[in-house]
């Protein structure tokens, strides 16, 4: 059962306490305009809790695997009744830039940790530190710990996913249809019907941000008259005609590899495509860097051969209305189920890496 503890009866219950053994007891947030005598209690306003000792990673190591920050947990030797402690951690550069905080329960045990779902750059040192919370208040930080940050493993929260696809495990990922994992490139998608599928996490949806991947095996001419790269959409009804659909299409059978894209915003209306602006630039087997963004209300569609930064292939985007706004945002490698039948759904053998679905750019781990 939750447990809800209310400041004045905790500190009504320590000051009983107290009285019963002729003492004063002592509070344990320091009121605004009391003078702070012990040096180890925080700030005026702050909680009398002493700092967390940061315990892993320390010490500039370089993380291997997932990134886990432990801590020793904080004390209060100042009031006579312990308060049910949260912990908030913090992610800096080290330039002192704030990068990443949460904040989590603090439960039992002499330690408290947290797996950061923070966007960090491959082979970069970090700060983390850590401090005690209850309600409004907060103790001391921690010490910073420094530690060198490797390529996450997948993750997904209420506003990014990234997913390597390098063969691992991810919950998050729900793989339909035939499907190959390609050593050292990616998934390969092998049918028409052939999809993935996430969906954000906690009511998560992305108003505005950028769907990227890295994509191979996309030769000029392939089967399939409107079919997709990826796509978005609100829940699981049908693609086509999802009142949130977002799809980026590589077209092929009779056409010469045309691009063409469709966004559909809060208005009903959005941005795509029409007639000439299906450019086809002529395709090669990649790989490619495939990016759809939705910014300041202007949708792109970029696409840069040889993968990130590479030559400019495809650069086309509109002016849309209102705002994207998908519940439960559904985010599809390929196409969803769709009443266009499956020549209009995903791309068959393509093999696609690297996604990156998010409010915030793409980092530079993303790319290697």
């Amino acid at each position: 059962m939750k447990r809800v503890f209310h400041i004045g009866s905790v500190v009504f219950l320590a000051a009983a306490l107290a009285a019963s053994c002729g003492k004063k007891a002592a509070n344990p947030v320091s009121p605004s305009g009391a003078e702070q005598s012990d040096t180890s209690a925080t700030p005026v306003g702050g909680l009398k809790a002493t700092p967390p000792t940061t315990q892993s990673p320390t010490n500039g190591v370089k993380v291997t695997g997932t990134l886990v920050l432990v801590a020793g947990r904080s004390t209060m030797p100042y009031v006579a009744v312990q308060l049910p402690l949260s912990y908030e951690f913090e992610i800096l550069t080290t330039q002192g830039a704030h990068v990443w905080s949460t904040m989590v329960s603090g439960e039992s045990g002499s330690t408290v940790s947290v797996a950061p779902d923070a966007s960090l750059n491959n082979e970069q040192t970090y700060n983390w530190r850590v401090r005690a919370s209850y309600q409004a208040a907060r103790g001391p930080w921690s010490a910073n710990a420094a530690f060198v940050a490797n390529k996450p493993a997948a993750f997904i929260n209420e506003r990014t996913l990234w997913d390597p696809l390098d063969g691992s495990a991810f919950a998050a990922r729900r793989i339909v249809g035939a499907h190959t994992w390609i050593p050292g490139q990616g998934l390969r998608l092998d049918d028409f019907t052939s999809h993935v599928a996430y969906e954000l996490p906690n009511g998560g949806r992305i108003e505005e941000g950028e769907f990227s991947a890295i994509v191979r095996n996309t030769p000029h001419n392939t089967e399939g008259g409107k079919t997709k790269i990826f796509s978005m959409t609100g829940g699981y009804a049908d693609a086509t005609t999802n009142y949130a659909r977002m799809s980026v299409e590589k077209r092929g059978e009779g056409n010469t590899g045309d691009v063409a894209w469709r966004f559909v915003t809060s208005d009903g209306e959005g941005a795509e495509t029409v007639g000439n602006e299906r450019y086809a630039p002529g395709f090669n087997d990649g790989p490619y860097f495939w990016q759809a963004s939705w910014r300041n209300q202007h949708f792109n569609v970029l696409i840069q051969e040889g993968g990130p930064g590479g030559p400019e292939f495809y650069n086309f985007g509109k002016h849309y209305d209102g705002f994207y706004s998908a519940q439960p945002h559904v985010i599809w490698l390929g196409f969803g189920p769709n009443r266009s039948g499956p020549d209009s759904s995903t791309l068959p053998g393509m093999i696609i890496s690297k996604v990156w679905v998010s409010w915030d750019p793409r980092p530079s781990y993303a790319n290697q």
